[in-house]
């Protein structure tokens, strides 16, 4: 798969762009730390690595969930079923 603009919500966009760079800067840092031997620094890059996947992640994950609702909302129309109508009397 590859992320797009529209795999993120408007709001998160910029911060999933904030994380594509880390992520980018990540793995130079990790390759230029094992070059010159910093295996520690290669470590902790990694952690940092790992954290901005698991946000840009999450902020995906809240983009598909709104797709999911968005099409369920979708197939209930179809059937001729009014949302608006089945939230209200819940």
């Amino acid at each position: 798969m590859v992320l797009t603009r529209m795999s993120f919500l408007p709001e998160d966009n910029k911060s999933a762009v904030m994380e594509y760079r880390c992520i980018n800067t990540c793995y130079s840092r990790i390759e230029q730390s094992v070059f010159k031997g910093d295996f520690e620094e290669a470590k902790r890059t990694t952690r940092d690595l790992h954290n901005s996947i698991r946000e840009i992640e999450r902020l995906h994950e809240r983009q598909k969930k709104l797709d999911r609702k968005a099409e369920f909302v979708r197939i209930m129309a179809a059937r001729g079923i009014h949302i608006e109508l089945v939230v209200r009397s819940s």
